[in-house]
């Protein structure tokens, strides 16, 4: 219950649906979905090899990864998939936090990240 998220609508998302499947993608050291009080789900998504992405690298990296996104949107109910437009890429200076299975901690990781992803939602 700690993982659900409850959007602005009332409606609730288990993030679980959409990070599951991506943990086998080979460039993703983690994804955290995002989208608490918000209309909409986004998603952070933690590059494995941990080099800094920028500008067209970072468009190439989340390319690389939005098919696996894609497959796993089809699994969910329309209002909890992920958009293209509400992606954050992490930083590798500020992993996400973990717990000590290895599992995000969302309220770590949504608060370490609240601007960025605050910031996807405003550039809308």
């Amino acid at each position: 219950m700690d993982d659900i998220l409850i959007l602005n609508n009332a409606l609730k998302v288990n993030p679980l649906h959409i990070e599951i499947p991506l943990v086998g993608q080979p460039q993703l050291k983690g994804a955290m979905v995002f989208g608490a009080g918000h209309e909409r789900c986004g998603i952070l998504l933690e590059s494995r090899d941990g080099t800094p992405l920028a500008g067209s690298e970072k468009e190439r990296f989340v390319d690389s990864v939005w098919p696996d996104v894609q497959k796993a949107n089809r699994g969910v109910p329309e209002h909890a998939r992920v958009h293209r437009d509400l992606v954050v890429v992490a930083d590798p200076k500020r992993p996400l936090p973990r717990s000590v299975k290895m599992g995000v901690i969302r309220s770590l990781g949504t608060k370490l990240y609240g601007k960025e992803i605050e910031g996807v939602y405003l550039s809308q």
